[in-house]
């Protein structure tokens, strides 16, 4: 129970700092909303507030793993889905399995949590 306790706040934590990374990159176009990593699972649920837009954004990403390369941390999508389906072609094609660096403010949270 107390382990199940702990990884539900590293998770929250992760979700927080990576919301705000997101956020910041995005602010033209809108504003993620919800973002929960599940580290256990290995998932992460994603809901984006676009301008201009009445219908919430749901991305989904069914798994994903952290890759450390000379002392640099990447984020790596193996899986990510849409709930739009014209979406998901471009996510899977230009997001799945490739390498985001995360921050190297956010690194220390990244390896509390994995």
């Amino acid at each position: 129970m107390f382990n199940g306790l702990l990884n539900k706040g590293k998770d929250l934590a992760l979700s927080m700092a990576i919301k705000k990374v997101v956020n910041m990159k995005i602010e033209k176009f809108g504003e993620v909303s919800k973002l929960e990593f599940n580290t256990d699972a290995k998932t992460i649920d994603i809901e984006v507030e676009l301008k201009g837009e009445t219908e919430t954004l749901k991305v989904f990403v069914d798994k994903y793993n952290i890759r450390e390369e000379d002392s640099r941390h990447y984020l790596v999508v193996n899986h990510i889905k849409s709930s739009k389906e014209w979406l998901t072609s471009v996510l899977e094609e230009y997001v799945n399995n490739e390498k985001f660096e995360v921050p190297s403010e956010y690194v220390k949270i990244l390896k509390a949590v994995i």
